[in-house]
């Protein structure tokens, strides 16, 4: 998810001109838009190693569009694997030199249309398949979206404090999606609950134990290049914590909303059930829902991370190596996001199941 909306603020920030008040612009400015490959015209080893590509291309978009223009690409080492060819659509950025001659280099390829084609693919099976709940979950992650890129990232972007704004903003978003997807009942009113006490744990534990480890979020390279190029004054641990709280959303929704249901539902089958034992019953499928959530939780940031993975297995017969490895920021970032998002999960569930079973001890008799 952090790289889907970094990626978002990139193209905002490339392609709709955004401008934030008091940036300087103390660096060169790319403008980028699209072409279509036409044919390769050079061909050239690089002195210092890797080789250089000379295209001719047809602008597709912008104040170019039509006109065909020379490109460059420089292929080294682990980017060498980008082979351009004739007819593909590319990504291309635009400077001025010194010499005020018009520089072209080709940035990335077009991925837009394959994209668009995925997402749809997407909401078409999760409607089928969800059928009106399906469709209310489209509409919520659409909410989640508009929120985060309308109101929390502008709100980041004047200097506000990330945490507690994520935190204002994660909690609305959150009892907005609850409502719309699970309807405003007894049941979405519990479980936002417990997502809300798990928000704020994730949110002082993160506080607490980035401060005891000294992350500083040097290793967001996203942020990074906004606040060097773009000359945006944020706060990189403040971008950093807010990521560790978003990222702990979506599995809090899963298992808060799924305790209350699962008390819910043992209360029906016996309804005689009060108090502590409904509560430990209700606990017993929470302890199987929450192993199986760790593990997914893990899995999602390996996901994401699966190259610290690669340092730390090569690093793992070699003690040295491995502590060097775990006490670099990179990967101790990724240990602190999984473990205070996996602690802030286990949490949520006792107290979510304590909501549960108080609210409903009554029902179904």
């Amino acid at each position: 998810m952090k790289k889907i909306i970094w990626a978002i603020i990139a193209c905002q920030l490339f392609f709709s001109g955004i401008s934030i008040a008091g940036a300087e612009d103390n660096s060169v400015q790319s403008e980028y838009f699209q072409a279509e490959i036409k044919s390769m015209i050079s061909e050239k080893e690089l002195a210092s190693g890797g080789t250089e590509y000379e295209f001719k291309a047809e602008v597709l978009t912008g104040d170019m569009e039509g006109e065909e223009i020379i490109i460059t690409s420089t292929q080294t080492g682990a980017y060498s694997s980008n082979d351009y060819k004739a007819g593909e659509k590319v990504l291309i950025a635009s400077y001025t030199s010194m010499e005020g001659e018009n520089v072209f280099y080709i940035s990335d390829y077009v991925r837009d249309t394959d994209i668009y084609i995925l997402s749809a693919v997407f909401v078409l099976i999760i409607c089928l398949i969800g059928r009106w709940k399906g469709i209310r979950a489209i509409l919520s992650l659409v909410l989640s979206f508009f929120i985060i890129l309308n109101f929390l990232i502008p709100k980041i972007l004047t200097g506000a404090d990330p945490v507690l704004w994520t935190i204002i903003y994660g909690s609305i978003l959150t009892a907005g999606s609850t409502y719309l997807v699970y309807g405003i009942n007894k049941k979405s009113t519990i479980a936002l609950a417990g997502m809300l006490f798990g928000i704020t744990a994730v949110g002082m534990l993160s506080v607490m134990f980035s401060g005891l480890t000294h992350l500083a979020g040097f290793t967001q390279e996203e942020v990074i290049y906004l606040i060097d190029q773009m000359g945006i004054a944020i706060s990189l641990k403040g971008i950093m914590l807010a990521g560790f709280i978003i990222g702990g959303l979506g599995v809090l929704d899963d298992v808060t909303i799924g305790q209350v249901s699962a008390v819910i539902e043992i209360k029906k089958a016996n309804p005689k059930l009060h108090g502590y034992e409904l509560y430990k019953r209700a606990m017993v499928v929470g302890v199987d829902h929450i192993a199986a959530m760790v593990n997914t939780l893990f899995l999602a940031y390996a996901g994401t991370a699966f190259p610290l993975l690669l340092t730390l297995y090569i690093s793992g017969n070699n003690v040295d190596l491995f502590r060097n490895a775990i006490n670099n920021e990179m990967i101790a970032t990724e240990i602190v996001r999984t473990l205070v998002g996996s602690i802030g999960l286990a949490l949520a569930l006792p107290v979510t199941t304590f909501f549960a079973t108080y609210f409903f001890r009554k029902e179904a008799k």
